[in-house]
């Protein structure tokens, strides 16, 4: 199903979308320490933008979510941000996922939707919101709840056909398949300072039309062995990985969100506007990087390591408007302005833990043309690194279509967060 050109929204860069849960593909380490949210990219898209659209899917991630202004003594601000639409909800209804099956010894992506019970309220709230634990008073929390049910998004999966398409035409490459594995263990053996992790190769056998093996030259239970089966990598998990990737860039798409990512997936959706950009143009350069030093703290880091707090983050977005005045300029952005900005608000808010830290930026800047889909079931052999997928079913437009296209008309993303392209880079 090709969405509606109609459907999708301008980008203003003044919305961002910000996923923060802790798992094998966005902020893996954290995870390791036994968090289930990265509370520091959201303390850094709430720096940045006017508005944020957090992205959750358990009560653990909202307690701990909460908690951040609860330790600071600011849920009354919370409260009165999200009644003014700063901060706000944004919650798939459905799972995006590689499921298994044992008994056929198979793995099939879908969109998988929750059963809605009867309920007058958001989905969110019923099971997000309500089964949470929140150390704060009968009268807050009903001010908090009645704040959200307003400014909440359930999103639903009618419109999410053309990603796990893609998603599934993706495990068709073996290449994509190395590079969805290498950024994943490249992230946590730095992370755990394990040494230099080993170069992934991955080959496609092909059975039939329908039907392939996937082999790669890694034994998954090794890494999970390396974090004391604190991580869960198993053999769909890059499916998995590859599909969520796709489903917050349409979203991105569709709504006209930037994206604040964390570790890992910020690597898998710049991989994947890469591919969009060789679709477009192979000639012609359409990524656009900056990454320069900063008097600037690691505002991520600070955060998750509890050294700065939310009256801190309130003090720089104070003093960062700038920032979010530079986001929003239609055409090319002054590369010499966002750096010394960084550096004023340094100065300005008077933040005694600043270090020297890296700016990490990337955005798309210009626009092309289509590139199929396919549809395929992925199958498990029972062996730690080998899958096999089976497609059918040519789609023309879909995802990467849609994404190639939109480019430079009415949605240019920017991007936050870790990207290495030294994979692509290879070739």
């Amino acid at each position: 199903m090709e969405s509606k050109k109609e459907n999708f929204t301008k980008n203003t860069h003044k919305t961002a979308l910000v996923p923060i849960e802790a798992w094998e593909y966005n902020s893996p380490y954290l995870k390791y320490l036994g968090k289930a949210a990265d509370i520091g990219v959201f303390a850094e898209a709430f720096i940045y933008y006017e508005k944020v659209y957090v992205v959750m899917s358990t009560p653990q991630q909202f307690e701990e979510f909460v908690m951040f202004f609860i330790k600071g003594n600011k849920v009354d601000a919370l409260i009165e941000l999200i009644k003014n639409k700063v901060i706000n909800f944004f919650y798939y209804t459905f799972l995006s996922t590689a499921m298994n099956n044992p008994e056929r010894r198979e793995f099939s992506m879908w969109n998988f939707n929750f059963t809605k019970g009867k309920y007058p309220h958001s989905d969110f709230i019923r099971l997000i919101v309500n089964p949470a634990n929140l150390p704060i008073s009968s009268k807050r929390r009903h001010l908090l709840w009645k704040a959200i049910v307003d400014n909440v998004i359930d999103e639903n999966s009618p419109e999410y056909d053309p990603p796990i398409l893609d998603a599934k035409d993706a495990m068709q490459d073996g290449r994509k398949v190395s590079i969805l594995i290498q950024a994943y263990l490249d992230d946590i053996y730095k992370k755990l300072k394990a040494g230099k992790p080993p170069i992934i190769e991955t080959r496609i056998d092909s059975w039939t039309p329908e039907k392939w093996n996937i082999v790669t030259n890694y034994n998954f239970t090794i890494v999970n062995d390396l974090t004391q089966s604190k991580m869960d990598f198993r053999q769909e998990m890059p499916l998995i990985g590859e599909v969520q990737s796709n489903r917050i860039i349409w979203t991105s798409l569709i709504k006209g969100y930037d994206l604040f990512l964390g570790d890992v997936m910020s690597q898998v959706v710049g991989n994947k506007f890469e591919e969009a950009e060789e679709k477009i143009n192979k000639a012609e350069n359409v990524i656009d990087e900056l990454k320069a030093r900063v008097e600037f703290p690691d505002i991520r880091s600070l955060v998750n390591n509890g050294l700065l707090g939310v009256e801190e983050i309130f003090n720089i977005r104070i003093h960062a408007e700038k920032f979010r005045i530079w986001l929003q300029q239609e055409g090319e952005r002054d590369r010499d302005a966002i750096i010394a900005y960084h550096n004023e608000v340094t100065r300005a808010s008077g933040i005694s833990k600043s270090v020297s830290s890296t700016l990490k930026l990337f955005g798309i800047i210009t626009g092309g043309l289509a590139s199929p889909a396919y549809q395929l079931i992925t199958n498990d052999l029972s062996t730690t690194s080998n899958l096999v997928a089976g497609g059918a079913g040519i789609m023309l437009g879909g995802f990467l279509n849609n994404v190639a296209s939109s480019i430079s008309k009415d949605w240019r993303p920017v991007v936050f967060g870790e990207w290495i392209k030294k994979e692509l880079k290879k070739k």
